[in-house]
């Protein structure tokens, strides 16, 4: 294979022209399908769907509220906040894919498909980034294989169906990709600061993007020694990525640092297991031949390109080490390092692929190749839950202009679903998650137990005396306070059961299927208290929610 490291720089492998522009049309329809399939079967789904969602309907109710809420943003937030307590958006999470669901909801309404829709917007855009970088080393049967190969990856098709940060990231760090083979091409000044900029925008979706940085820096440096760019724009680099480091790590109400001195998933962080954790979990996130074609492919990627293929390995190397150093390890939190695996997987099968020369019988293997590994993706289930928000839409008369309480382990649900069905801000939700205990997403993740008994529990209700309760009968997290409150509204000393919700899901999917109880207050009301200060999460205060509002 021939070395075209000091051949003069020319950005695609062939040109461009309308075969590629039909070819990418075939991936993004192809990435259509598998990111949407059941776009509208059921509610949010993973715990922290509703946060993501709920921040897009912050930027979304905020611009609508004109420009006396635009030159108070915090004030807004925190009034927002008091009806509608579930939020990430600057204490935990950048606001870029909020900022974009929020054009969404504005489009489309505010609902769980549109929230999803909005996923499948960033897929298309990461898979045309894919396509593009893989046209700067490998002609179009081969590009269009990553990009396929990247979109149906097991741990991509299970995030990618769901309102999570995982492929809003990817599609950004794919357009890092792309620009950093234009910026290689003719290394300017103009190109190097555009370079910068999308590297940079990776951490405006979630703050492990940080790392592209650091593989850039990486990757210029064995330019440098190739000669093939400036000193200076190396020396740039670094420092920003080092900057960019150090500033991640203690922002956002140090929600990163949290992540690297928090609970620890192993007693030791530099033992053998903590430091093949993500190798041995890498399977379930590539699948076994995937992974075992990509070997194969990082070889051929450095062959073909020194650069770009240092490149890829310092994305690979800079992201496992970033991720080791974290104390709280989960699989998907790996996610950022699966696109050298796609390209590298591509250019594998495509060499294969290749001694059956320019030919038409090529042409249909890729198609084949492609059209199996949609089918595949197509198959692969996710746990779905059930919708909240047609319990809400069935109860509106009780909840609206109301403070609610609602319960259960997915009670943040029931907060997107009121903000969904009932005018803004005419409802005032309550999760137990803040009234009753209080946890980082989960109840092994800084648990604070605020209510520690069931009497405790029944003085805090006979306190704050709300009118309507509703909870879900599930409790798969265990959570003690959840069994303490439905055992105080089943005894019916003060609450009288008005109705039961099956929310059972049809259809041969993985779903959670759940019963959500719905209860009133049973006497005259007699609360003891107007308003209720829930904490924000790491700030060390509270917001206060007004219960003089909820008058039935």
């Amino acid at each position: 294979m021939p070395d075209n490291n000091n051949a003069p720089s020319r950005l695609f492998h062939s040109p461009l022209d309308k075969w590629d522009v039909w070819l990418v049309l075939a991936a993004l329809i192809a990435t259509g399908f598998v990111l949407g399939k059941d776009i509208s079967v059921g509610g949010l789904r993973d715990s922290d769907t509703a946060v993501h969602a709920m921040d897009g309907v912050l930027i979304h109710d905020w611009i609508a509220a004109g420009p006396s809420a635009w030159v108070e943003p915090m004030q807004f937030a925190e009034v927002q906040y008091g009806h509608y307590p579930c939020l990430g958006i600057g204490r935990h999470y950048p606001p870029a894919f909020a900022i974009v669901e929020a054009g969404f909801f504005a489009v489309f309404g505010i609902s769980p498909f549109t929230a999803r829709l909005t996923v499948v917007f960033f897929g298309l855009l990461a898979c045309s980034g894919t396509y593009l970088f893989l046209r700067t080393l490998e002609d179009r049967p081969t590009s269009l294989l990553g990009s396929v190969i990247l979109m149906t990856l097991p741990a991509v098709t299970t995030w990618g169906r769901q309102t999570m940060l995982e492929v809003p990231i990817l599609a950004a760090l794919a357009w890092g990709a792309f620009g950093f083979s234009w910026y290689l091409t003719h290394p300017s000044r103009r190109r190097f600061a555009v370079l910068l900029i999308l590297a940079a925008s990776a951490m405006t979706f979630r703050q492990t993007g940080v790392f592209l940085l650091s593989a850039i820096a990486l990757a210029l440096f064995v330019a440098v020694q190739r000669k093939r760019v400036p000193w200076g724009h190396f020396l740039v680099c670094a420092g920003l990525a080092i900057t960019a480091i150090a500033g991640i790590t203690f922002s956002f109400g140090g929600a990163a640092a949290k992540m690297f001195r928090g609970r620890p998933s192993f007693s030791s962080l530099w033992g053998f297991d903590a430091l093949t954790y993500y190798f041995r979990h890498l399977p379930d996130s590539t699948g076994w031949w995937i992974l075992a074609t990509a070997i194969v492919g990082a070889v051929l990627c450095i062959r073909r390109d020194r650069v770009k293929g240092s490149f890829l390995l310092a994305w690979l190397l800079v992201a496992y080490v970033m991720l080791c150093a974290a104390d709280l390890k989960y699989p998907r939190f790996f996610f950022v390092g699966l696109f050298p695996f796609a390209i590298w997987s591509a250019l594998a099968i495509g060499f294969v692929l290749r001694t059956l020369g320019e030919s038409r019988l090529r042409h249909m293997a890729v198609g084949l190749v492609c059209a199996v590994l949609c089918v595949n993706a197509l198959r692969q289930q996710i746990q779905y839950h059930s919708d909240y928000g047609a319990v809400v839409a069935a109860h509106r008369d009780k909840i609206e202009n109301r403070a609610v309480l609602f319960g259960g382990t997915r009670d943040i649900h029931f907060v997107f679903a009121v903000r969904q069905h009932l005018p803004w801000r005419s409802t005032v939700a309550i999760r137990t998650s803040k009234l009753l205990y209080s946890c980082n997403t989960h109840p092994s993740v800084d648990f604070q137990a605020l209510v520690d008994s069931p009497d405790m529990l029944s003085n805090t209700m006979q306190r704050y005396a709300f009118g309507v309760v509703i909870t879900d009968r599930s409790n798969h997290l265990h959570i003690p306070q959840e069994e303490f409150l439905k055992d105080y509204l089943r005894s019916g000393a003060h609450y009288v059961h008005v109705a039961a919700h099956d929310m059972r899901m049809d259809g041969e999917c993985s779903a959670r299927d759940s019963i959500v109880d719905v209860y009133q207050l049973a006497g005259p009301r007699d609360r003891l208290a107007d308003y209720i200060d829930i904490p924000i999460p790491r700030a060390n205060r509270t917001v206060r929610l007004n219960l003089e509002a909820d008058a039935g």
